[in-house]
């Protein structure tokens, strides 16, 4: 067998799986057992996705006799050779090669981390030395960028999307679904592991965020490209102006100098790159910038010594969006404007990694004014408003209080403050004001499914003050390859899937065997068109209003009734919830503040 060209030293530990990285592992392991052939795996910038694919690689059954290549793609340098160094590192047995530019890599190697650029280009031959029998898996990285052309030509090659492929194809990515919308649906069959931003930074295995909105007073009167976000040219001549640069370093010496060691800022273009450094330089910052174009020693050297604190401010492009691995940046000042939740999860993602004596990530958003267009900020991560302001509080807690405050009222959503939030609590809540679904979507269930967003469609649990009934809701939503998900959400804020179809009616099918099968004694609070609605209120209604100090009107309906008892509830839970918070001790991790004059 041909040595492998990244053989680890012979006493380097072998890696230990975190628990969820092993279960990755086993949900891939077991999808493809049952079937699904086209898999895709999600989990945030951190997580250690090649690690799993690096310990998925051997366990993968060679589909027949001689199929036991794997293809690892990539499309940046830095991605292929760190790909192809993990492999080998935990594989020491494998031969494991690199496909790219001028390095060839060998037809019978085990292991191949190769370019997708190099393959996949139109005019390439270089795809057709690898033999599509001799492979039983390709793997690629950052998947969002699979529906590109590049890479439909090499699964074209390996023949995946035929129904008698024995290749299995494997996306990884932190975000995953396209800034260009473009569907990957044919592509991919499940989406067979995921695990979440905020799951992950509960657990600890990412670091703590907090952000700074940095008001810049700017006006973005800029047009929206193709691909859904700004237009860049234009973007560059509204964001890069000398008073909004001087806003950055203030901001960054408010915020950043004396207290965090490693600030990666990220620029619109070359112009603005350069401006936002030479600003800091003249100021006696010591700033470098990395580009797309720099040469690749220099690039190299450039972050090897800011991954070792040897100067404190990175400014870049888009460089260091994906697969850059310098766990300690401490601090990430968003200097362009987007849209696009793709592109803002991989820039927040460069300072999510652990690193020694580092506490969390600051992110500095400067926020531009904006009236046409939504901004995406830290806050959205957490599926909270771009506006949303925490006001100091920890923005992951935030995020789970205002999720907890839903199940009593859906449109806390739409609030833009904690105390916007307890307002809307405090309000009577009637489940059948909000928006229905259209008629045809209705007539998919028997369950009343509310619209809460587009798309989107959620079916609550009846409120109950017996301390053991179900607390809740159920929601149906698309996932980024087209399926509808069904979830169940408990009141201490835990989601867990429970369905995934690719045909809306299955999934709503799928919900109302859930109720029927385990929470049948809700069925006829819970169905639509009930014909109980105008009958008279109980005996039961009335004494547990009497029980809850509620005013008894003549002449009450059930509905009415039960309208008033969700009411009531809901002021009692928000009370209690209100007295929580004055005990507890305020949450400095993950918070969200207007743009200060002092230090934060």
């Amino acid at each position: 067998m041909q040595q492998s060209l990244f053989q680890p030293s012979t006493t380097a530990p072998k890696f230990v799986l975190r628990p969820y990285q092993d279960e990755c592992v086993t949900a891939c392991l077991d999808a493809l057992h049952r079937g699904v052939r086209r898999q895709v795996v999600s989990a945030p910038t951190g997580s250690g996705k090649t690690i799993i694919f690096a310990n998925l690689i051997p366990q993968l059954p060679a589909p027949r006799p001689g199929a036991d290549q794997v293809l690892v793609l990539a499309h940046r340098d830095e991605l292929i050779r760190q790909n192809a160094e993990k492999i080998a590192a935990a594989n020491p047995d494998l031969h494991v090669a690199i496909e790219k530019a001028a390095e060839q890599a060998s037809p019978d190697a085990d292991v191949i981390s190769a370019s997708v650029p190099t393959l996949g280009r139109k005019d390439s031959d270089r795809i057709k030395k690898f033999d599509p029998s001799r492979f039983k898996a390709v793997i690629v990285d950052e998947m969002h960028h699979t529906a590109a052309d590049t890479y439909r030509r090499i699964i074209e090659h390996f023949g995946i999307l035929d129904d008698d492929s024995h290749v299995a194809l494997f996306g990884f990515s932190a975000t995953v679904r396209r800034s260009d919308r473009r569907p990957m649906d044919d592509l991919y069959d499940e989406i067979v592991y995921h695990r979440g931003l905020l799951e992950m930074i509960d657990e600890e295995w990412l670091a703590r965020l907090r952000a700074v909105r940095i008001s810049t007073g700017t006006e973005l009167d800029v047009d929206v490209s193709s691909d859904g976000d700004f237009v860049r040219s234009q973007l560059e001549a509204a964001v890069n102006t000398p008073e909004r640069n001087r806003t950055l370093l203030k901001a960054w010496r408010d915020h950043c100098e004396g207290q965090r060691h490693s600030t990666l800022i990220f620029c619109v273009d070359r112009v603005h790159m350069r401006d936002v450094t030479e600003l800091f330089v003249e100021q006696g910052v010591a700033a470098q910038h990395i580009h797309g174009d720099t040469e690749p020693n220099e690039r190299a050297g450039l972050l090897r010594r800011f991954g070792n604190r040897q100067f404190p401010v990175l400014v870049n492009i888009g460089v260091m969006t994906e697969g850059t691995d310098v766990p300690c940046i401490d601090s990430v000042i968003m200097a362009r404007p987007t849209r696009s939740p793709v592109l803002y999860q991989q820039i927040i993602g460069r300072g999510l990694r652990l690193y020694d004596n580092k506490p969390d990530c600051l992110v500095l958003d400067m926020v531009d004014v904006c009236q046409t267009h939504s901004l995406m900020t830290t806050p959205a991560l957490f599926g909270l408003r771009p506006d949303f302001d925490a006001e100091g509080e920890d923005v992951a807690k935030t995020a789970k209080a205002i999720q907890q405050m839903s199940i009593e009222n859906p449109t806390v959503l739409d609030a833009d403050t904690i105390a916007a939030a307890e307002r809307i609590i405090s309000q009577e809540f009637d489940p059948f004001s909000i928006a229905e679904p259209p008629d045809a979507v209705r007539a998919m269930s028997n369950l009343l499914w509310r619209e809460v967003g587009k798309d989107r469609y959620r079916a609550d649990f009846p409120k109950s003050e017996d301390s053991r009934a179900m607390r809740g809701y159920m929601e149906i939503q698309p996932d980024m390859i087209g399926n509808w998900d069904l979830t169940l959400t408990h009141s201490a804020g835990e989601t867990t899937q429970l369905r995934n179809y690719n045909d809306l009616q299955l999934v709503f099918q799928a919900a109302d065997k859930h109720v029927s099968t385990n929470y049948s004694n809700y069925l006829p609070l819970m169905q639509k068109d009930m014909n109980w609605h105008a009958d008279p209120a109980t005996q039961a209604q009335t004494e547990f209003m009497k029980k809850l100090h509620v005013q008894i009107e003549p002449g009450m309906t059930k509905l009415d009734a039960k309208k008033a008892i969700d009411g009531a509830l809901a002021q009692k839970r928000k009370r209690n919830f209100r007295a929580k918070r004055k005990r507890k001790t305020t949450g400095t991790d993950v918070s969200v503040g207007q743009y200060t004059n002092s230090p934060n």
